[in-house]
């Protein structure tokens, strides 16, 4: 299976984890183009950031961004490059495909102020949700005795 297989295919699960748990989800799709006869697959992520968005009466509009692999530290400076465009009804969250013994994904939020991501839920097989309380301290954070957290 292609990376691109694989990446749509993660997208599909999340959207479907949403949507079985009463959210509209928009998803972004990739499109053809072509230009002098060769066909060119181009990405429509919203704001060329988010593969989904995730929408529920008296929630927080939800902007996701879904990756394989170890790719957090490249998602966030991404996240981090698009500035001030957030406001206090957006969470930005990172789902990051891990499929490890403790856990099928981690989910990051993305705090804008400080640009730091703290683990707020994991999703293990079969798509039970724990959320994790309180939250990990942000990836990248130092304690208050001056070592990584």
């Amino acid at each position: 299976m292609s990376t691109r297989s694989r990446g749509s295919a993660a997208e599909l699960e999340v959207q479907k984890w949403y949507e079985g748990r009463g959210w509209r989800v928009h998803r972004a799709y990739a499109s053809v183009v072509q230009t002098k006869g060769r066909a060119f697959s181009r990405s429509h992520d919203v704001f060329g950031l988010f593969d989904l968005v995730a929408k529920k009466p008296g929630e927080p509009t939800l902007w996701v961004q879904v990756t394989i692999g170890p790719r957090l530290a490249e998602k966030l400076k991404t996240l981090r490059a698009a500035g001030d465009l957030w406001n206090i009804c957006d969470t930005c969250l990172i789902w990051c495909r891990t499929d490890t013994k403790d856990a099928r994904w981690k989910v990051y939020e993305f705090v804008a102020p400080t640009g730091e991501a703290v683990e707020t839920d994991r999703i293990l097989r079969g798509g039970v949700h724990a959320m994790i309380e309180p939250p990990l301290p942000p990836v990248g954070s130092t304690t208050a005795e001056g070592g990584h957290a």
